[in-house]
């Protein structure tokens, strides 16, 4: 019997012990503050119905509507995670313009660039010390800013991107206006996100600002209920662009573990699930570890009825399923391959080709990759570098890269095209290079070698590849330790160097088997069992 279900059991026995007219004036405010508990622990034992009802019978015999926001508040994040999206953003909506807020005008591209050119440039115009010293918001005023915080995670997962900004520049407008709350961080963070993938230039002010909304949020208005929010805003996106990627990967567990203690935010708790799988992939951990972290997600999603977290979780599970040789005991049907959701397309195709990497089919990969980018809608204000910005259009043009030089050594019919490929993740590489060297000089250095072999430029591309070997080794990326050895290993063979070619794919080898990836392992043994013969 879990914590929130013996809490359920004893706070449901206190509510009966209310008198019968426990609405009333002299026991309305201990009433309503039992049925909040009895809801938040219903929802944190998927007993969703039970928690809806506790919250309803507040909003209906509370005495007014400022008695009744959180009931209210936790009742649309209640409906937000149950997929009624539609509900809970009219409710939302409603409430906000009874708190003084404006009604939610049209917002077309033009309107959401101009929002958020107004709040970078605000925002530039203020030093880190004046952002860290705002004066806090009256607690008469804090509901407005609850909302509109609410009003952002419902439109980031229904809505489109334009609302996002919207109300996200709102909740900072407010903040900056009317006062600092613990909303307030969060909007900072994810401005400063925003930000870091516009069409503005602003990467250096969006990475300053989430940075300050981190510290806010850390030293000032920390909260378990809100570190969902903000550690997937930072972690999940813009700090892998410059902080160690085991240690964001470390971040976003934690905000799973604490997502789920906290019940009402287990949905937020699943997505930073799903980018702590999707980090620590990067990170090099152990095939096997993520395989068996992944299974425990596809399981709570499946618990907490969150269809399109097990969608996601499961199909990064194929794809682990597929280099370490496993069976997949959570297939997607044909319905779910086809599963409409926005980003889940580009998800699955992100998938097939990282599977169609690691299987060394080099044409498929490129094939997956640019379909990817292609079919891409950007948002009003991403274009497709920014995008490209984020872990998985990283990582996925480091693959188109990697496959490109290996298709240039198989054939120069279209020199051109993959020449170009190559030398654009080469230099995307040395431009992220100057934010993370731990994160990404590996990657650039393996690139530089891949571009030397392809010219035969034999001694630049040997020292290029003992480079990102090295600088693998350093960020104990064993995965990519492992496939720098591999095509130093090919390039040695093509030099007739048979001897460092042996020498260099037992090293792949040995990498392999320590990331779990039986695929390459298989793959490598056959290869140096043939040199042996």
């Amino acid at each position: 019997m879990s914590d929130f279900s013996r809490a359920l059991v004893y706070f449901k026995t206190s509510l009966s012990l209310l008198d019968s007219d426990h609405w009333a004036e002299s026991q309305c405010h201990l009433s309503i503050e039992l049925h909040l508990a009895i809801a938040h622990c219903a929802r944190a034992c998927s007993v969703a119905e039970e928690a809806e009802s506790h919250l309803l019978a507040i909003i209906k015999n509370g005495k007014s509507t400022p008695g009744t926001l959180d009931a209210h508040f936790h009742l649309n994040i209640l409906r937000l995670s149950t997929r009624r999206s539609d509900e809970a953003f009219e409710s939302c909506t409603k409430l906000l313009t009874e708190l003084g807020e404006h009604a939610v005008p049209q917002i077309n591209e033009k309107d959401t660039t101009d929002i958020l050119v107004a709040a970078h440039h605000r925002l530039k115009a203020l030093s880190d010390e004046q952002l860290l010293a705002m004066h806090d918001i009256p607690h008469q005023d804090i509901k407005r800013a609850q909302f509109l915080f609410l009003a952002t995670q419902i439109a980031s997962t229904s809505l489109p991107s334009r609302f996002v900004v919207y109300f996200v520049c709102r909740l900072l407008e407010s903040s900056l206006d009317d006062g600092c709350s613990k909303y307030s961080s969060f909007a900072l963070v994810s401005v400063g996100t925003i930000l870091c993938g516009s069409r503005l230039n602003a990467f250096d002010n969006g990475r300053r600002i989430g940075k300050i909304g981190m510290r806010l949020f850390e030293e000032k208005y920390y909260e378990p209920s809100l570190l969902c929010a903000h550690y997937l805003s930072y972690y999940g996106y813009i700090a892998p662009l410059f902080e160690n990627l085991p240690d964001v990967a470390s971040k976003l567990k934690r905000a799973l573990d604490v997502g789920l203690g906290m019940g009402f935010v287990s949905n937020q708790a699943l997505m930073a699930g799903q980018h702590y799988i999707q980090k620590s992939f990067f990170a090099g951990t152990s095939l096997t570890t993520i395989l068996a972290e992944n299974e425990k997600l596809i399981k709570l999603a499946s618990k907490y009825k969150d269809k399109t977290a097990e969608r996601f979780s499961r199909a990064f599970y194929q794809t682990l399923c597929v280099l370490t040789k496993t069976e997949n005991k959570f297939q997607l049907t044909d319905t779910e391959e086809g599963y409409e959701y926005e980003g889940f397309a580009l998800v699955q195709l992100f998938h097939r080709a990282i599977q169609s990497f690691w299987l060394e089919h080099y044409d498929r990969c490129n094939y997956f990759v640019s379909k990817s980018t292609n079919d891409k809608v950007c948002s009003p204000c991403q274009n497709s570098k920014a995008d490209l910005r984020k872990l998985q259009g990283i990582y996925c043009f480091f693959y188109q890269a990697t496959s490109a030089s290996a298709l240039l050594r198989l054939s120069k019919k279209r020199l051109s095209e993959l020449t170009g490929v190559l030398k654009s993740a080469h230099t995307m590489m040395q431009e992220l290079v100057s934010g993370s060297s731990y994160n990404y000089k590996n990657k650039c250095m393996l690139l530089e070698a891949e571009m030397f072999s392809s010219r035969l430029e034999d001694t630049k591309a040997r020292q290029a590849y003992t480079e990102s070997i090295q600088a693998s080794i350093h960020s104990g990326f064993i995965h990519e330790q492992g496939l720098a050895a591999e095509l130093f290993g090919k390039h040695c063979l093509r030099f007739g160097d048979h001897a460092c070619a042996l020498h260099y794919f037992r090293q792949a080898l040995q990498c392999y088997k320590l990331w779990g990836c039986l695929l390459k392992v298989d793959s490598i043994q056959n290869t140096i069992n043939k040199m042996e013969k």
